[in-house]
């Protein structure tokens, strides 16, 4: 944006800012920044700038127009709804703007850890102590010499951390008046953050003299005085505004603790042979997995990473910083970054399809732009056994380093027809890349030994649109973690909601994200609640965002994206949960946790693809217009909902619990490292590899053929059965740990 054209839209703006926020009333108004705000902003956020505000509104909009990459984060929707419109309008560019819908307290801790911040706003939760909350955890994500601007100081939650900050030494002033304050940190995060109470002037001076301020001396002397006592260095230390702006140097201290808790450890086993590796290609980011198809991808391949060594090359937008990194034990992250060029190609083209994401499919155009994934892929397959393509986007990168390694294409939906189904009225261009993605696909299916898919009537559209022969094709469902979801039966429902004061009406549920096929289930929802105006209704994830602004029953809530914590809370307060899919592909992994919380179901028939379910024995399967009737007859139903509940419980942790599901897929993949002389039957049919450097032990091949038998058999569910085969290698001298075989 040229310097003239962005003056005259800065004052635009202030003059004449749009009414974003709802008042007490119901009314709009608008709570902007100060202007004299503007020459901080104007000199501390440049275009590529990575931002942060608690809150947004008008500051959200000068933060796009001042080209940042920028994220708000508000637990309104509609706010972020307003902003998006008002940029439309104006022709103020979105594509660096990424809001988050949420109490900033639970954002914050959750946010990606390659995230480092330039300039950070806190202007969203005022009450005691939320600023200061909001400070910790962006801090944590500053740069050093990044800025931070506090607004509403005149409140005493912001006027006390504005104080403090005045009195420490690691942060510099810029400016404070009646309204806001700005900082400049001149130390790393984490050393500020670790600093105990006795090096913060502030505290020492607001505590009462008889609390020894050396109780607790630092591990090290404090550097930047030489002197080893804790009082004298808190005394000594420069007040806010003197002194150099050269960094300090405070004594080592940990980084600051996530909230978030750590996911479950899986155990890697101790074998006498080496693991395999595995490398995966990623179009997406996968840790922390928040999305669907994060959640698959991280879920499928940390329970793989048993018995492989699985490292995930993924690529990311273009404001996170690259990193390598264990995410679960075996689970490796290899996060790479597009290029600043790359990220605006891909804008251009989703601008010239009516603003429809399209950084998937841009892979194959713009990845020219980003060369170190293909490096990094390269890399990591050097010395990989076997390559996984996770959706056919990374196929293009991939090509070269494949090299003459078994591919794997797990296919999480049939990319071909869910693209037509958004793209395909998009105009030529539209049109276009719903072909690109049909060659893309077919290329994925022939190139590889094994295809995963995610149901039964994803297969099946694979083998129509592209002649692939069903028995190389695996069905790999969605599933969860079952152990991590909480099982409550109806009557302990009527407990919980009578103990929170929410009992006496029902409560519907529906969860998705920001995902076309999902905004189209929740249009449906809107109509089922018109219908029954005596259920609340509510929606919750990213979908919330695009939905915020449009009509609506009184009956429905927007709940937005929210925790782990939350959406088990909703999930055993739910009277009923609804999945009234009428389009998309793959299965929804909203079904499998609906089940194994122990949630009444009405899904249509769509909706229940790749799970077995029969209409009236584990959930209600029909048509929307047929759901207000079916969920009155559920609501009516007591007797019938627990049992259904307990079957719908039973039947993910048998079919649909990712340890399960893993387990076959994992028999499947060492089929393809280590395979049998000749021909093989069941999904692994086909030409194989030849076997691998050093040979292979004939018993590893047995276990590896007994393996597969039971799965192509359908019994590796069967404890009786396992224990069985177990025991028959046993006699055999399987798994004595000498590597030799016993008696025949």
């Amino acid at each position: 944006m040229e310097p003239d054209e962005l003056e005259w839209r800065i004052e635009a703006l202030f003059s004449a800012p749009p009414p974003l926020h709802n008042a007490a009333d119901g009314s709009l108004v608008t709570w902007g920044i100060d202007t004299r705000m503007l020459p901080v902003f104007r000199e501390w956020v440049r275009p590529g700038s990575v931002t942060v505000e608690t809150g947004a509104g008008v500051s959200t909009i000068l933060f796009l127009l001042l080209g940042a990459i920028h994220r708000s984060i508000t637990p309104d929707g509609r706010e972020v709804g307003r902003i998006i419109d008002y940029c439309d309008r104006h022709g103020i560019p979105t594509t660096n703007y990424h809001p988050i819908v949420g109490s900033s307290e639970r954002v914050l801790p959750a946010l990606e850890p390659e995230i480092t911040l330039d300039f950070a706003l806190i202007d969203g939760n005022h009450a005691f102590p939320a600023p200061q909350i909001d400070w910790y955890y962006l801090t944590d994500r500053l740069r050093t010499d990044g800025v931070i601007a506090l607004d509403d100081v005149s409140l005493w939650p912001c006027r006390i951390l504005a104080d403090f900050l005045d009195e420490e030494e690691v942060w510099r002033r810029l400016t404070r008046n009646d309204r806001f304050a700005v900082y400049r940190m001149i130390a790393p995060g984490a050393d500020v953050l670790g600093r105990w109470w006795g090096q913060q002037p502030f505290v020492v001076r607001q505590s009462p003299p008889a609390i020894p301020v050396a109780a607790s001396p630092p591990a090290t002397p404090v550097a930047a005085s030489g002197n080893t006592d804790g009082a004298a260095a808190s005394a000594e230390a420069p007040g806010a505004g003197e002194g150099t702006d050269a960094p300090v140097d405070l004594p080592p201290a940990p980084t600051a603790a996530r909230l978030a808790p750590p996911d479950p450890p899986l155990p890697v086993p101790a074998t006498g042979r080496s693991r395999p590796k595995l490398t995966v290609a990623v179009p997406f980011p996968v840790h922390p997995p928040v999305g669907g198809g994060q959640q698959r991808a991280f879920a499928l391949y940390r329970h793989v990473a048993r018995d492989f060594d699985v490292e995930l090359v993924t690529l990311a937008e273009s404001d996170v910083e690259f990193s390598e990194r264990e995410i679960a034990p075996g689970l490796r992250e290899i996060r790479v970054p597009k290029t600043g060029r790359h990220q605006a190609e891909e804008a251009r083209l989703s601008q010239e399809v009516g603003g429809v994401p399209v950084g998937d499919i841009g892979i194959d155009r713009f990845i020219r732009h980003t060369p170190e994934y293909g490096r990094h892929l390269a890399r990591s397959a050097a010395t990989a056994a076997l390559v996984v393509v996770s959706h056919p986007y990374c196929l293009p990168p991939l090509r070269r380093a494949l090299g003459d390694r078994p591919l794997v294409y797990e296919a999480q939906d049939v990319e071909y027809l869910l693209k037509q189904a958004v793209l395909g009225h998009r105009g030529e261009v539209g049109a276009g890349l719903v072909e690109a993605v049909r060659e893309l696909e077919a290329e994925a299916c022939r190139a590889s030994r094994l295809i995963m898919c995610c149901s039964a009537h994803d297969r099946d559209e694979l083998c129509r649109l592209y002649g692939v022969d069903a028995e190389r094709v695996m069905i790999v469902p969605n599933g969860v973690d079952t152990e991590a979801i909480r099982f409550t039966p109806p009557a302990a429902r009527e407990r919980l909601k009578a103990e929170l004061g929410v009992g006496g009406h029902p409560i519907a549920l529906f969860v998705g994200s920001w995902h076309p096929p999902n905004l189209e289930a929740a249009e449906a929802v809107f109509e089922i609640a018109a219908a029954m105006p005596g259920t609340t209704f509510l929606l919750v994830g990213s979908q919330c965002i695009p939905l915020a602004d449009r009509p609506r029953p009184a009956n429905v809530g927007l709940m937005g994206v929210v925790d782990d914590e939350t959406l088990a809370v909703l999930l055993a307060i739910a009277d009923i949960a609804l999945n009234p899919m009428r389009s998309g592909s793959g299965t929804n992994l909203k079904l499998a946790t609906y089940l194994a919380a122990g949630v009444p179901v009405i899904t249509t028939p769509i909706g229940a693809r790749g799970y077995a379910l029969a209409d009236g024995d584990i959930a209600s399967i029909c048509s929307i217009e047929d759901f207000p009737a079916r969920m009155t007859a559920v609501l009516g139903d007591r007797v019938g909902a627990e049992e259904a509940a307990r079957r719908g419980r039973q039947l993910v942790e048998q079919r649909h619990d990712w340890g399960a599901i893993a387990a076959e897929a994992r028999t499947a993949l060492h089929a393809l490292v280590h395979p049998l002389s000749g021909p093989t039957s069941g999904p692994m049919s086909g030409p194989t590899p030849g076997p691998a450097a050093g040979g292979v032990d004939p018993l590893d091949r047995l276990v590896d053929r007994v393996s597969m038998t039971l799965v192509e058999l359908g019994i590796s569910g069967n404890q009786r059965v396992l224990e069985r085969a177990a025991a028959a290698l046993m006699d055999m001298g399987v798994g004595r740990g000498t590597g030799q075989a016993g008696p025949r």
